[in-house]
């Protein structure tokens, strides 16, 4: 089996199990609602960001190209939190981690500005783990409003 296969069916195991454990959580809305992609290199075009920094990379890279920001989960080596943006080709651009194309991304593509506000209105960076997000999380059909259509 090839290693982007083995990636891309951990990650939907992940999703899966953790669905099952907490219904309507970040996991099940990612499931139910959210893009899968294999990675690809940065474009030689944008620099790296920030280690550690993949939701303020990210919403700062889709801000300033006009593209579309993603968060839910990304796998390298364990499925974690994640944020990175797609282009307007629909392909990956992980501003953050070194050698995206070896990972595989299932996530939740945003409105870039509506990610934006909600972001100001917390204070912080990334959507997912925030007071102000929590009700989009509980109500599916109030998170599609702010996803990107």
């Amino acid at each position: 089996m090839a290693i982007r296969e083995a990636t891309s069916e951990a990650l939907e195991q992940y999703l899966k199990v953790l669905s099952e454990m907490l219904p309507g959580g970040f996991e099940s809305a990612v499931r139910q609602l959210g893009i899968r992609k294999p990675g690809q290199k940065l474009p030689k075009s944008i620099k790296q960001g920030k280690k550690k920094e993949c939701f303020k990379n990210a919403l700062l890279l889709a801000e300033a190209r006009g593209w579309t920001y993603c968060e839910g989960f990304a796998h390298a080596i364990i499925p974690t939190h994640h944020a990175w943006v797609l282009d307007d080709k629909g392909n990956v651009v992980d501003p953050t981690w070194d050698e995206p194309e070896k990972c595989f991304y299932a996530g939740i593509l945003f409105d870039t500005d509506k990610a934006i506000d909600l972001c100001n209105e917390s204070g912080l960076y990334g959507l997912f783990y925030t007071k102000t997000f929590l009700p989009f999380i509980k109500d599916f059909e109030k998170l599609k409003t702010l996803m990107k259509t």
